[in-house]
């Protein structure tokens, strides 16, 4: 089927999003040449809202894979191009701008895109804080972990998302041979923020995803699954056993590398921990975990020169960072260094998090 290829589908699924809905709306309303609304099973006032701005949803039966949702409403997409969002993300408008650009300066087929994932816990992977960000997301969360998406493709027969939860196009896109473009345009999730009442929905959700995870896990031990199934595990016996197992079997996978040596710091053995932050850093050279894990297993090894200059290249791009900050007080006041150490602290404070 012939699209028009400057025109955008955005294609979304939800279920029971009545609260973040109109936010949602009012943002993104108007900036499309189409909205693809799919609900999976909502018993709220969610499409009395949609239904108020003239967007009539779809409806698929919820069946615990998050890929057949999602390959129900881009194959309802009826334009050249399709962003996908879900209700707790938003993309700012002049960021929309720039893919019709993108539109007509590239010929890519498919988009990665800057998931900024808000948080307020500071022990996640890939994790920056807020300053690294413009000013006017500073009220927002303490800081954001990254991950890169493919989120905005061409409508093309074929591309699919697989896997029943974490789901994406990559697979079928590799296989189709096509084209990608990288850009640094965001696309900002609120969703694993804590607000006032929300703490139980977190639970019960994050509890969800680990059944879901577990489940796929046993379906299919790609890369993916299994760096999202050690994630649940709380024995650090076991996360050992399952990350070293499997880094060597992905060893270009960080996250492995990182689990892997931070359960060895866990476990108390800070030169196992060193010995597999540097295997890890052997593929994957400037990772900020890795390069942190190594960091801290050399100060409980007393070599602090050495993790001062790790902590230095990292705060160079984050320099508000409280868990670089905090490491290198560390460092600095074992190493009798008092004075920097004082600057240290001076920064920890006006980084708000100390």
């Amino acid at each position: 089927m012939e699209y028009n290829q400057t025109e955008i589908s955005l294609c979304c699924i939800y279920k029971n999003e009545e609260k973040n809905l109109p936010e949602f709306l009012e943002r993104h309303f108007g900036l499309f040449d189409e909205y693809v609304f799919v609900d999976t099973g909502s018993d709220d006032k969610s499409n009395e809202i949609l239904n108020n701005y003239g967007i009539k949803p779809l409806f698929y039966a919820w069946d615990d894979d998050f890929s057949n949702a999602r390959n129900f409403s881009i194959k309802n997409a009826t334009k050249g191009h399709i962003l996908v969002l879900d209700i707790d993300e938003y993309i700012e408008t002049e960021d929309i701008e720039a893919l019709k650009v993108l539109i007509n300066k590239t010929n890519a087929d498919v988009f990665s895109l800057n998931q900024i994932n808000f948080v307020n816990t500071i022990d996640t992977f890939n994790w920056y804080g807020i300053s690294t960000l413009d000013k006017k997301y500073h009220g927002i969360a303490k800081g954001f972990f990254l991950s890169k998406i493919f989120r905005f493709f061409k409508n093309i027969d074929g591309i699919e998302y697989r896997g029943i939860i974490h789901e994406n196009i990559g697979d079928s896109v590799k296989e189709l041979d096509l084209k990608t473009c990288d850009t640094e345009i965001n696309i900002y999730h609120t969703g694993w923020l804590e607000e006032e009442g929300n703490s139980e929905r977190l639970k019960k959700k994050k509890e969800w995803y680990e059944e879901l995870i577990k489940k796929e896990f046993e379906k299919n031990k790609s890369a993916k699954n299994v760096f999202y199934y050690l994630t649940t595990i709380d024995s650090i016996d076991e996360k050992i056993k399952i990350s070293y197992k499997y880094s060597k079997i992905y060893p270009k996978v960080y996250q492995l590398w990182v689990i892997l040596s931070r359960s060895y710091l866990d476990k108390g053995d800070p030169i196992r921990a060193l010995k597999y932050s540097e295997k890890g850093l052997e593929y994957n050279a400037n990772n900020i975990d890795l390069l942190f894990t190594k960091a801290k297993a050399l100060n409980i090894l007393k070599r602090y020169d050495d993790a001062i200059v790790i902590l230095n290249k990292l705060l160079i791009n984050d320099e508000f960072n409280p868990n670089f900050l905090r490491e290198m007080y560390l460092s600095l006041k074992l190493s009798k260094r008092e004075e920097e150490a004082n600057e240290i602290i001076k920064k920890l404070t006006k980084s708000k998090i100390l």
